[in-house]
């Protein structure tokens, strides 16, 4: 399957970048965003099947960015794969966006998870039990929602901790 590179919204093709500088222009008028949440060299010095050592080998294998720009939420966006261990291909986003609208919905999600479904559409990918898979995803996310903010989890201060006991500590549940 494919990483996200591109999504597309109303017949527009957005790279994955276009829409980081989208978000950050946007947080940066609206005062939302923060400075870096974490550093290369703090996930890297975590200890191995930690948050942060597992962040940074998930930033590094798909050859991502870290994100250290924009609103918090943004910049953990790549911790929350490895919390929901959901992939980053087409269908792991469109889980993570998905999980994330039944933690706490947000608008700008919407137009995500629509171009993600038409992406995945047109790539024949949709088939099976499709729904299902998606209505766990938000069903998890609604799960963690009492205990889950996406927008103000502590992950600085959970870097060192196995995977397994921040998603405990957060409430998210397994897969």
């Amino acid at each position: 399957m494919q990483k996200l590179s591109s999504l597309q919204f109303s017949g527009q093709l957005f790279s994955a970048e276009a829409l980081f500088q989208w978000i950050d222009r946007l947080s940066d008028r609206l005062g939302l965003s923060q400075p870096p949440v974490v550093t290369r060299e703090q996930l890297q010095a975590c200890p191995p099947q930690s948050l942060g050592q597992e962040w940074i080998e998930l930033v590094t294998r798909n050859g991502y960015p870290l994100l250290t720009s924009g609103p918090r939420r943004k910049q953990l966006h790549d911790a929350i794969h490895v919390l929901t261990g959901y992939d980053t291909d087409d269908w792991g986003e469109l889980e993570v966006q998905v999980f994330l609208l039944g933690c706490k919905f947000r608008h700008l999600h919407l137009p995500i998870v629509a171009g993600l479904l038409r992406r995945l559409g047109r790539s024949g990918q949709l088939t099976g039990p499709w729904r299902d898979r998606v209505q766990a995803a938000y069903r998890r996310g609604q799960a963690a929602a009492d205990t889950f903010d996406p927008d103000n989890w502590p992950a600085e201060y959970l870097l060192d901790m196995p995977v397994v006991t921040v998603r405990e500590c957060l409430g998210i549940p397994a897969q």
